[in-house]
């Protein structure tokens, strides 16, 4: 379900127009309603803070109360970061899984200065694992960040390669922008640029194609939408609320951007488990 976070989509609602923000600025709040088909499962949010010469990324997931019938997420990325060099140079990546029982707390710290990032598996009695990185090597969101900053020709035919760290692996990351799309969201019918993500495992011959996302081609780049391909079937999300990184959070209770998360016991399945 970690792939829910990361690459964020679901079925379109329609709404008013809404107005976009100056997110390299004031920062940005995005909401997404993730779907299964046409079943809606949940929320995710991503939430960019720029702090100065530094920045925090916060990606949740969680599961509406329908879907928590049946299976209950509270799902937290967490990256902070440094504008050193190139920009959006990972420091940290902290990921945290709560689905139903099972429990997940795993960190990355990012050692520019030795080419290294240590991978710690913090619910393990296993002493972490030190990698050898190429330079400017990011985690994977910073790297979609960075691309959505400093890509401002993006065109149809046209790709970038980042390294990327995951976690325990590392990756050649090719963005590639495949076609202009016109695309009903929030902010009304927009041209939108088609964006698929390959991560080739680096020293293996696999490549990932899993991710594909639909962002603004207004140079904003803003996502709109989101669809991940896995074994277990296809999710989708689409942005239903954009905010600065000071409005409000649709989050639950006892699901904050820091701190402890609280998970809740699977409710009691009723007639209409759509119901959010």
């Amino acid at each position: 379900m970690r792939k829910i976070i990361i690459v964020f989509i679901v079925l379109f609602s329609v709404l008013p127009a809404a107005a976009q923000v100056n997110w390299q600025e004031e920062g940005e709040r995005l909401t997404f309603s993730v779907g299964m088909g046409f079943i809606k499962i949940g929320k995710a949010e991503f939430l960019f803070k720029p702090e100065e010469e530094k920045y925090q990324i916060t990606a949740r997931a969680w599961t509406n109360k329908g879907a928590s019938a049946l299976f209950v997420m509270r799902d937290r990325i967490s990256v902070s970061g440094v504008h050193a060099s190139e920009g959006f140079l990972t420091n940290t990546y902290d990921l945290q899984l709560n689905e139903n029982d099972y429990r997940a707390d795993k960190k990355v710290t990012y050692l520019r200065e030795k080419n290294s990032a240590q991978y710690q598996n913090i619910r393990s009695s296993e002493k972490p694992v030190d990698y050898t990185i190429q330079p400017n090597t990011r985690d994977v969101l910073s790297a979609l960040y960075y691309l959505r900053k400093n890509r401002t020709d993006a065109q149809p035919g046209t790709s970038s390669v980042l390294p990327v760290f995951d976690l325990e692996r590392q990756y050649e990351t090719e963005v590639r922008v495949e076609k202009r799309e016109k695309l009903r969201t929030i902010f009304g019918r927009v041209q939108t640029l088609k964006v698929r993500l390959y991560m080739k495992e680096i020293g293996g011959d696999d490549v990932k194609d899993d991710w594909t996302f639909w962002v603004t081609d207004d140079g904003k780049f803003t996502p709109v939408k989101i669809k991940v391909s896995l074994p277990i079937g296809s999710f989708g999300a689409h942005l239903i609320k954009i905010g600065s990184a000071t409005s409000q959070s649709y989050a639950p209770e006892g699901f904050g951007e820091h701190g402890e998360v609280v998970v809740p016991a699977r409710s009691r399945y009723h007639a209409n488990p759509l119901e959010d």
